[in-house]
C-alpha cells in the first residue's frame, strides 16, 4: 500500500536534504514527526529502499563512467608533463591494490558463507563434525581459506 502524501512529501525531503532537520521544514512537519515517522515499520522500509535505490544509480553511474576515466589516465600516462605522467600512474596504481584487495575480500567472504552454510546444513542434520562447535566450550573451529590454520569462532 502506498504511503500517505504527507509521508511521501516526508519520504522526498528525507532524500534531498542533507539533515532530517532540514528534511522536516522542506515537508513543512514537526521534526518529531518525521522521527516518529521513521520508526514505523511501512515508512522505515519505503525510506530504506529508496535510499538503496539511490545508491544502485549512483554506483550505475560511476560504473559506466569508469571506461572514459580509466581511458583518460591512460592517455595521461604520455603526457608530455612529468607530474602529470605521474600522478596517473600512481593513480592507476592504488586503483589496481584496492581492486585486487577487494577481488581478495570478496573471495574470501564467498569462502566464509559457503563454511557457514555447511555449517548450518550440518547441524540442522544433527551430524557431529570438526566444524561444529564443541559441547564443552561452546567454540568452533573452522579451516580458513588456505586450510593451512584453524581459525577459532566465538559462538553467538
Amino acid at each position: 500500500m502506498p504511503l500517505p502524501l504527507d509521508q511521501q512529501i516526508g519520504l522526498q525531503a528525507l532524500l534531498t536534504c542533507r539533515t532530517k532537520e532540514a528534511a522536516a521544514r522542506k515537508a513543512k512537519i514537526d521534526r518529531a514527526t518525521l522521527y516518529r515517522w521513521l520508526q514505523e515499520a511501512e515508512f522505515s522500509a519505503a525510506y530504506s529502499d529508496a535510499c538503496n535505490k539511490m545508491q544502485e544509480a549512483t554506483l550505475a553511474g560511476l560504473q559506466a563512467k569508469h571506461g572514459r576515466a580509466t581511458d583518460t589516465l591512460d592517455k595521461s600516462l604520455n603526457s608530455k608533463s612529468e607530474v602529470i605522467r605521474v600522478r596517473a600512474a600512481a593513480v592507476l596504481m592504488d586503483a589496481g591494490f584496492r581492486a585486487a584487495e577487494f577481488s581478495g575480500l570478496v573471495k574470501e567472504i564467498r569462502e566464509l558463507r559457503a563454511l557457514v552454510y555447511e555449517y548450518r546444513k550440518s547441524a540442522e542434520a544433527g551430524s557431529r563434525n570438526p566444524s561444529q562447535p564443541d559441547a564443552g566450550n561452546g567454540r568452533t573451529e573452522l579451516l580458513d581459506g588456505n586450510s593451512e590454520r584453524i581459525l577459532p569462532i566465538q559462538a553467538g
